[in-house]
């Protein structure tokens, strides 16, 4: 029901003035509860309240104003309004390219007809898939230009449109562009900035073009979705003015509704003030000050409320160490050693039907047996050599017996192996591998499985690349190496505990509040108590009630945590943490760079490995110890292929180091090749140069030394090797081969395998004719012509053999003698090339004893091969030359 602001308002005080005349005649009076409308004037509310006015109901001066309700008075400011900028902010790049086929006449076309379709086009777009314009250049991406560069017979078409969800709508149409069968071209656009329909612009379908391409490049026009945009939100207004108007007309009924008086005239709402209501959401400042604070990570000793009212006075003397150590941004993340994968599982297996622990018959079986925590209800033990393939694994088991009470026991199993089973895969394979009810067959099971699964890890992975031949002892002289004892990671894991033996541990607040031992005490200051009091007093407690003790347990240090079969107690200063805050604690410290301790300890004394073996995985506490055997242990370097710890003391003579484990001759320094007289610095600005220098001077003799073949492997890769080589792997795919035959080999066995393949020999690559060019030399040729030769001859193992047979009866090392000639001549000229322009005051000896003993080698070698019967004092004398050149050095 419509009516006018001044004919609503009459009927308001009609039905008012009715209504007081009614209460005339009530038992009790009426108050008074006339309306002010703020919008009125003074006069106007002064005339109202005049009982003597002349005024007619329906004359009265406030009818003329709209009421303005629960409004604040004076001027309001308007609010500026962010709706269309917001909007045309967030579409402003948003543009889609879009390929589709289109058929006239209602057909359907084959897969092979659409494929041909595609395949005319000159562009990588597939069909129905819609592309970014932002991405890969295509913002370049013009209309007209698709149609010229596509190269096809049948109908081609470019649709350009307003962004719109459904490609295939084609009501917003802006520009039109057509490439017909005949060649021609044609484009259109539209009049409106809205677009036209689609039809408005392409030709009636003929029958001779029964499918076309059509391209739908949709870009975003930013006011013209933005003014959509707000017609969306004035419709969805309108709807809800709607719905108002019809729950006014529910509620005209009722004469004391004050809603209805609100809603007898309501302002129109405009498209305007709509988009007004529009706030972007405010931007939150972020500042990280207010969560990093530069001070040094603190670890705070909480207790439970239960601990309060036993809390001993003595506290107060404990001495708080401080700090020490990297701030909390200094952390830095772990190596990639320390977080490779391993096993690292907690199994709980059911022990109601088993024998009874035998720990005696543990303890004398096993010799890595050791107790874990003061309660001796943990105990450790590793089964390293347990497993079948003793290699550099390491495989530690802690069994708990806190839960033997429940029938259960818990196992924590630890080691460097990687499995592929999941937890209950594994807890399965070692119950069906366990031939026992004991704890024995259980620990025969775990190592068997892990055997078992580790074969299968290593057949899939690839083996590590061989390294370089120059690392090789057939090709460096003995006597400059030093044969360092190597270790590795078992070694270490086994040597941690030795190496930091437990200290006796004294709590600083007992020494506190301990007495001055020279003080003398008198007996008669104490109170003396006569046995015969002490037995009568326990005949009178015969008949009191016996008291129950309650069993204490431990606390955590960290959180307070209390619980008896997952605290760990440390043996020697006895304090105890949850595992979860003993594995966070001692993360902290391995990322500071300290080495790990017990965290509530003032000195942070070492902890064994079995309480690390615990709560870190076996990764991070073999790097750990590999920390504390750096710092207890003088290292001399780390091996590069077998990656082994070499510990010894050379002496002055030797130049470089030889591990034990591997063979493997490198420098101490620089983890490189011997070069030895050059220094680390000098041998890598050599070897540079050297590198090219000597395939073009191998190139220049003949493309390739004679000794060297080229064979390929089954993934296509190619390796060079000396025709003598034994045994080589393929760095690409990690096979091994033996390279005389070719055939594969098994490098757990080393035997042959099954596989028929064999590597395939490739002939010698034709020089390109840029290459036969001469090129200008690196090195000067009268050092790297001579460098080059000698390197040739020390690599040529063959004649290493011959020189050795030929040589046999007398009494000297032959071998060694040619490696140890060879080599001081090709370093020693390397030597005298980087030192040219600075030259030493032995520049020109050395000069002088090299080319001497180049001649004498190159005497011998003529020698045995006319009268290898003379020869024998020409090598004795090569033998004094040696000590020459290496006492001048």
């Amino acid at each position: 029901m419509e009516c006018s602001s001044t004919a609503a308002a009459a009927l308001m005080m009609e039905s008012l003035v009715d209504f007081c005349a009614l209460s005339e005649e009530l038992p009790f009076p009426m108050e008074d509860r006339s309306v002010t409308l703020a919008s009125a004037p003074k006069s106007a509310a002064k005339n109202c309240d005049d009982k003597d006015s002349s005024y007619n109901e329906m004359e009265y001066p406030f009818l003329d104003y709209k009421p303005d309700i629960g409004g604040r008075r004076g001027v309001k400011k308007g609010k500026r309004n962010t709706l269309e900028t917001e909007l045309q902010r967030q579409v402003a790049n948003r543009a889609l390219l879009q390929k589709r086929i289109v058929v006239g006449n209602g057909k359907v076309l084959g897969k092979r007809r659409q494929a041909r379709l595609l395949s005319e086009c000159s562009d990588d777009f597939s069909a129905d898939v819609p592309y970014s314009l932002n991405r890969k250049n295509r913002w370049n991406v013009d209309a007209s230009r698709i149609v010229k560069s596509v190269t096809a017979s049948h109908r081609v078409a470019v649709v350009e449109k307003h962004l719109c969800i459904d490609a295939t709508n084609d009501d917003a149409v802006v520009s039109y562009h057509e490439r017909r069968a005949d060649g021609t071209e044609v484009s259109k656009k539209a009049k409106s900035r809205r677009g036209a329909q689609l039809a408005s612009f392409a030709p009636a379908d003929s029958g001779d073009n029964e499918a076309s391409i059509v391209y739908d490049v949709m870009r975003c026009d930013r006011a013209m979705l933005a003014t959509l945009c707000a017609r969306k939100v004035t419709q969805s207004v309108q709807l809800g003015k709607e719905s108002s108007e019809k729950r006014r007309e529910v509620y005209d009924l009722d004469i004391n509704n004050d809603d209805m008086i609100r809603s007898v005239e309501s302002e129109e709402i405009e498209d305007a003030e709509t988009a007004q209501q529009y706030r972007a959401p405010p931007k939150q400042a972020f500042s990280l000050y207010d969560y990093i604070k530069e001070s040094a990570p603190v670890f705070v000793r909480s207790q439970s409320i239960e601990s309060l009212d036993n809390e001993d006075h003595m506290d107060d003397l404990q001495i708080v160490p401080e700090q020490s150590g990297l701030k909390p941004f200094g952390l830095r993340s772990l190596p990639a050693e320390a977080r490779r994968a391993g096993i690292f599982e907690t199994l709980i297996f059911d022990v109601s039907q088993w024998e009874p622990i035998n720990i005696d018959g543990i303890i004398k079986n096993v010799p890595s047996f050791r107790w874990v925590d003061t309660e001796m209800k943990t105990f450790f033990v590793d089964l390293s050599r347990s497993l079948e393939k003793k290699g550099n694994t390491i495989l530690a088991v802690l069994i708990d017996m806190r839960l033997l009470k429940q029938n259960q026991l818990r196992v924590i199993i630890n080691g460097s192996l990687k499995i592929s089973l999941a937890s209950d895969a594994f807890k399965s394979a070692i119950l069906t591998a366990c031939e026992g009810t004991n704890l024995d067959a259980l620990l025969a099971a775990i190592a068997k499985v892990v055997s078992q699964q580790d074969l299968l890890a290593s057949g899939h992975s690839a083996h590590a690349p061989a390294r370089s031949v120059g690392f090789s002892s057939e090709v460096n002289a003995e006597r400059f190496a030093f044969l360092g004892r190597a270790y590795n990671d078992r070694q270490i894991f086994a040597l941690t505990d030795e190496i930091t033996k437990p200290t006796v541990i004294v709590d600083a607040r007992l020494l506190e509040c301990e007495e001055d031992d020279e003080d003398d005490f008198d007996e008669d200051e104490f109170e003396k108590i006569e046995f015969d009091e002490i037995l009568s007093s326990a005949e009178e407690s015969d008949g009191e009630d016996d008291i129950d003790v309650v069993e204490s347990v431990d606390q955590c240090f960290e959180c307070g945590f209390r619980s008896a079969s997952d605290m760990i107690s440390i043996l020697g200063c006895e304090h105890a943490f949850c595992p979860e805050c003993l594995s966070r604690t001692l993360s902290v410290f391995m990322r500071s760079g300290e080495l790990i301790g017990c965290p509530a300890c003032p000195n942070h004394p070492p902890l064994p490995v079995a309480i690390q073996a615990v709560v870190l995985p076996m990764p991070m506490v073999v790097y750990h110890s590999k920390l504390v055997f750096k710092k207890h242990v003088e290292l001399l370097a780390t091996c590069p292929k077998c990656a082994s710890l070499v510990v010894g003391q050379p002496s002055p003579d030797h130049k470089h180091l030889r591990c034990d484990s591997c063979a493997t001759n490198f420098c101490g320094s620089c983890n490189k090749e011997p070069h030895w007289p050059l220094s680390c610095k000098q041998s890598a600005a050599w070897m540079s140069k050297f590198v090219q220098q000597f395939d073009m001077d191998m190139r220049r003799e003949g493309n390739k030394s004679p000794s060297m073949v080229r064979k390929k492997c089954q993934c296509d890769h190619t390796m060079e090797l000396p025709s003598d080589y034994s045994k080589v792997t393929c760095e690409m795919c990690g096979l091994v081969y033996d390279w005389k035959s070719g055939r594969m080999l098994d490098s757990r066995r080393n035997k042959y395998t099954d596989s028929r393949f064999v590597l395939q020999v490739l002939p010698a690559t034709e020089t390109p004719l840029e290459e036969k060019s001469p090129q200008a030399n690196l090195i000067s040729a009268q050092f790297s012509s001579i460098c080059s030769e000698m390197r040739r001859a020390r690599f040529d193992l063959s004649a290493s053999r011959d020189f050795e047979k030929k040589c046999d009866g007398f009494g000297v090392n032959p071998k060694e003698i040619r490696k140890t000639v060879l080599y001081l001549i090709e370093f020693g000229y390397a030597w005298l090339y980087m030192t040219r322009s600075e030259k030493p005051d032995i520049w020109n000896a050395v000069k002088a004893l090299l080319t001497k003993l180049r001649n004498s080698f190159s005497a011998v070698d003529e020698v045995l091969h006319r009268q290898p019967q003379n020869a024998a004092p020409k090598i004795r004398a090569l033998e004094k030359q040696i000590d020459e050149v290496t006492a001048l050095f």
